[in-house]
């Protein structure tokens, strides 16, 4: 054990080896809701899930495990993990909690070993939170009491979109937890599958290490902690495998002992400085740090006088580091003024460092008096944004590969694969190699320097982002919209700038510095990214080989201002500047331009060849339909085919330029029209495309009850409104560059031709125009051409509109080729007759409607008028006729029942037999026979009324049939719902009662009292 010395007495650290795996299995205790929303999902639980995350923690069929239930109760058996295949468990009633912290406690007291698990899962709102907590305390002064060492988890399981998981009482159980391994609140979807659940519930307590035991640590006096803050120590800690940190009030006068063998210790006590100190306890900090938030988010008087200890304990530790030396002398230059290797000194100076006083830190966190404001999923994030990982998962949102999400891991592993094959960048001599103006460095100079963080191994203390911001890949400025881009293929260039150099890493480190933007040196045009330009190729394809990923997080900082791995964000970035050169060079042919452009597209080839190798034969392939557009058109744009496409025009494989042209022009215009437009405006768009007038040319109706026809519309008038058009979307130049593409690819991939005669001959490429534009695409008519793009890109509005299939290899087109002319004209003709049709559709139901509201005003007051209380039977089961319509009241819900309602329902105009078709009406049954709404009652919010009602009608001796036949009104599906309601069960509200009062007043007392005890934790009852 080596001891350090700190502000109030001592540091001991000691690496506790796995020996082997523990003799006796850790107890396992699990706390299960079975409350009535936890339905078929507690059985589900216990019965399958539980057993086989127990078995991937190494847990026998046979050992025993404690299982604690709670609902409106709690209740505490031990079974073999075998018995929990067949245990049956219900799911009724509340979700109070307080029951089980005695249960725990008790059963604590008899656990048999010093180690413990404990899993709670609980999927609501927890209705004796305060009563919980406050038992809790007692249950955590017997773990303390005993010295018990315990991993305790817990899962907020979600079954419903309706309600969230209590967070505060949970937390209440993972104060428990004083392992090795942090706590965690995990959200998880009750209905994932029995694997993924089990998985999660594995990783919970994977790496507590108490599969390889604990071992007590002893010494003769009570003077050891391990939480520094507490007021007295202890002679006896358990310890568990790996390193192990315990505080001492005074360095120890005996020899401790471990698991009774002699513990080897150097009592020449070492000093530290600040960073050392940081460093050293830096895998505490973190455990520390949480409970402080789970402390915040429990908020009771116990939580916050802990609170207190620990801030009164760090502000006492800040006093004291302030008295310690620091490590390293300041530099005094300016960071982004700074060489890369001076930034390589400031990065190993402080690469352990803290970046925010740690006292600072906690005490800031503990007088958060928002937390508790928090609502249940507020406070779970904020417990879990205690790991770090709060960058992370904002990259997982873009993320298709959860393996690069280790970003730290990844980077330096790359780094070490480089460093490795360092001697492949021999011999390449980049004294003319373009330099970063703020840095003055190359791109050699940059790999180099993270290379030389392995040599001192500074790179295993080093985060992704700070070696990143030392990786000096040197290109050209450009100006970009920072966004997320999910699809990197989204993303576009504003602006190129030509006059000087610059890497992402310097960018970022100047922007840093400056907290403004940087600009240009001589134009003082604004950078906001850069595209790497390679003068060497070894070089690049060095780092494709070498650093793939490292390649993808930077482009991910320039075009996202965050790491994450979204595959071929790198080659997107490289294959947009080749297009947006193209733009360029449009109108200005300077040599230095053309170069980049050359340049750029020999990149491509390398950055890109997965892509190339996937999409290149279908480019190649002939489409058996000439009429439809080319299938790799209409899912890829141009960022994704130039690449490809380069390939193929090098090889002069292509069959069907044309129309591979024409279905990227259209996927492109698509790609900005649904941006524009809302799927409900695109409709009115697409009419005023086809200059339809509704209201004068569609058919006129037939007079009430005359029999409509189905297909009334055999000829109607449309248009193409090609002016229009051009104000939906204007600027089509930039995607019709698209026709002089492939003469700039074909001259840059040239086997032939040398770099001068390339340059010359991209100066001989004419600049694009309307005409350039028909011949290349084939097309005879490009303002109508321009029209098709834009109405397609409206009609076929989804992508699933677009394709009939997402899969590359059977992916169907379900448009026409746009410079197919004859298809369109069917297409614009279908889509005029739809809108005709849809607006007759529209009339021809408000019509029947009107007809129904008719007949069923007519019906009603006949029934009420009726004398015949046979025939008034009679009209509830047949209805009326008019016409071509029929109508008879089936259910509760049609339009005319609220007239036989509110008339039924008052006194002031007394009907023929009004009190037989009120019972009628509001029972469903005559006799018992089923007359109307399937033979189910009606809800009257005042029941009392119908009673008065009868009195008032001299009618008492129907009172009681019609209180013995008003329930259960609302019939339940087979399961319970999440309230555990049922037929079974039904609520006061299926019983046909608007409250509990109403309920309370008109059943019998012993009714009453049954129907609480039933339904205690739900209908509002506690």
């Amino acid at each position: 054990m080596e001891f350090y010395q700190t502000s109030d007495g001592f540091l001991g650290k000691i690496l506790v080896n796995e020996s082997g795996k523990a003799t006796q299995k850790t107890p396992f205790i699990i706390i299960l809701d079975i409350s009535g929303s936890m339905c078929h999902h507690a059985s589900r639980m216990a019965n399958q899930i539980l057993p086989k995350a127990l078995s991937s923690l190494n847990y026998d069929l046979s050992d025993l495990i404690t299982f604690i239930t709670f609902t409106c109760k709690s209740e505490k058996k031990c079974l073999k993990i075998s018995d929990l295949a067949r245990y049956e468990i219900g799911h009724q009633g509340g979700t109070s909690m307080a029951g089980v912290m005695p249960l725990l406690s008790g059963q604590l007291c008899v656990t048999q070993g010093s180690h413990v698990r404990i899993l709670t899962i609980s999927d609501g709102e927890i209705f004796d939170q305060k009563e919980t907590q406050d038992a809790a305390q007692s249950v955590k002064e017997t773990v303390d009491k005993m010295g018990l060492k315990v991993s305790s988890q817990s899962i907020r399981l979600f079954t419903s979109n309706y309600g969230q998981p209590d967070t505060r009482a949970l937390c209440s159980l993972l104060q428990l937890n004083n392992s090795n391994t942090l706590f965690s609140i995990v959200d998880i979807n009750a209905n994932d599958s029995i694997e993924a659940i089990a998985s999660e519930i594995v990783k919970l307590f994977d790496n507590d290490g108490f599969s390889f035991g604990t071992v007590d640590l002893c010494c003769g006096k009570a003077i050891m902690k391990l939480e520094p803050w507490k007021a007295s120590g202890t002679n006896k800690v358990q310890l568990s495998a790996g390193q192990n940190f315990i505080w001492f009030d005074e360095l120890p006068e005996q020899p401790l002992t471990l698991d009774g063998k002699i513990v080897e210790m150097n009592m020449n006590v070492n000093s530290l400085s600040r960073d050392e100190y940081a460093m050293l306890v830096n895998a505490k900090m973190e455990a520390f740090l949480q409970k402080i938030k789970l402390l915040k988010v429990i908020n009771t008087d116990n939580s916050r006088a802990e609170l207190q200890e620990i801030t009164s304990y760090f502000n006492k530790m800040a006093v004291w580091c302030v008295s310690l030396p620091e490590s390293v002398d300041e530099l005094g230059s300016k960071f982004d003024e700074l060489k890369l290797k001076d930034r390589l000194k400031i990065l190993k100076r402080n690469v352990n460092k803290q970046k925010k006083a740690l006292d600072l830190l906690f005490a800031e966190i503990a007088n958060n008096d928002r937390v508790e404001k928090l609502n249940a999923s507020q406070q779970a994030e904020y417990l879990r944004s205690a790991s770090g990982k709060t960058a992370k998962g904002l990259a997982r949102r873009a993320m298709a590969c959860d393996n690069q999400l280790d970003f730290d891991a990844i980077v330096r592993q790359e780094v070490r694969m480089m460093h490795s094959n360092i001697h492949e960048l021999n011999g390449i001599d980049d004294s003319n190699h373009r330099v970063s103006f703020i840095s003055q460095e190359t791109t050699l100079e940059g790999i180099k320097t993270v290379c030389a963080l392995v040599d001192d191994e500074s790179i295993e203390m080093a985060s992704a982002l700070e070696i990143l911001l030392l990786f000096n890949i040197v290109g050209v400025p450009c100006e970009a919209p920072v966004g997320d881009y999910p699809d990197p293929m989204t993303w576009r260039l504003n602006d190129i700038h030509f006059d000087c150099h610059v890497s992402v890493a310097d960018l970022l480190v100047a922007a840093k510095e400056k907290s403004n933007n940087i600009y240009t040196p001589g134009s003082k045009r604004p950078i906001v990214n850069a595209i790497p330009i390679f003068d060497d190729l070894r070089i690049l394809n060095f780092l494709m080989k070498h650093a793939p990923t490292m390649m993808e997080y930077l482009a991910s900082l320039g075009m996202r201002r965050m790491i994450s791995y979204v595959p071929y964000t790198f080659g997107s970035s490289i294959a947009n500047s080749c297009y947006k050169m193209i733009e360029i060079l449009n109108k200005d042919k300077s040599t230095v331009k053309i170069e980049t452009f050359l340049m750029l597209v020999d990149q491509l080839s390398i950055v890109m060849k997965s892509n190339c190798r996937k999409l290149v034969p279908f480019l190649t392939a002939e489409s058996n339909n000439s009429t439809m557009a080319f299938d790799i058109g209409t899912y890829f744009g141009v960022s994704h085919l130039i690449a490809p496409l380069s390939e193929c025009l090098t090889n002069d494989s292509l069959k069907e330029l044309p129309r591979i042209l024409r279905s990227t022009y259209s996927y492109e215009l698509w790609n900005i029209i649904r941006k524009r437009f809302k799927t409900e405006d695109r409709n009115e768009v697409m009419k005023k495309l086809l200059n339809l007038d509704l209201e004068k040319y569609g058919i006129p109706l037939q007079e009430y009850f005359v029999e409509e026809p189905n297909d009334p519309y055999s000829t109607f008038s449309y248009d193409r409104n090609i002016a229009f058009a051009q104000e939906v979307f204007s600027d089509f130049s930039k995607i019709e560059l698209l026709a002089v593409l492939p003469e700039y690819l074909a001259v840059a991939n040239s086997k032939t031709l040398n770099i001068n005669e390339k340059i010359e001959r991209i100066k001989q490429i004419d600049e694009n125009s309307d005409e350039l534009v028909c011949s290349k695409l084939e097309i005879s008519d490009l303002p109508f051409f321009r029209f098709i793009n834009v109405f397609q890109a409206l009609h076929y509005f989804t992508l699933d509109s677009r394709i009939a299939d997402v899969d590359l290899d059977t992916r169907k087109v379900t448009f026409p080729d746009p410079g197919c002319f004859s298809a369109i004209e069917k297409v614009l003709y279908n889509k005029a007759k739809s809108f005709y049709a849809n607006d007759y559709s529209v009339r021809v139901k408000e019509k029947k409607q009107k007809e129904i509201e008719i007949l069923s005003n007519e019906l009603a007051m006949l029934m009420l008028n009726e004398t015949s209380f046979d025939k008034f039977l009679k009209l509830f089961k047949e209805g009326i006729s008019k016409g071509c319509r029929s109508f008879k009241f089936s259910d509760a819900y049609q339009v005319g029942v609220n007239l036989l309602i509110e008339s039924l329902l008052q006194s002031e105009k007394i009907y023929p037999h009004h009190a037989q078709k009120l019972i009628v009406l509001v029972t469903g049954k005559y006799l018992d026979e089923e007359i109307w709404n399937k033979g189910n009652g009606i809800r009257v919010t005042d029941t009392s009324l119908v009673e008065r009602l009868l009195v008032d009608l001299n009618r008492e001796d129907l009172i009681e049939y019609y209180l013995a036949n008003r329930c259960n009104i609302h019939h339940y599906r087979e399961l319970p719902n999440r309230h555990s309601h049922s037929n079974d069960k039904p609520s006061y509200w299926a019983m046909g009662f608007a409250n509990l009062q109403d309920l309370k007043n008109s059943v019998s007392l012993q009714t009453w009292e049954e129907y609480k005890a039933l339904h205690i934790g739900c209908c509002g009852l506690n």
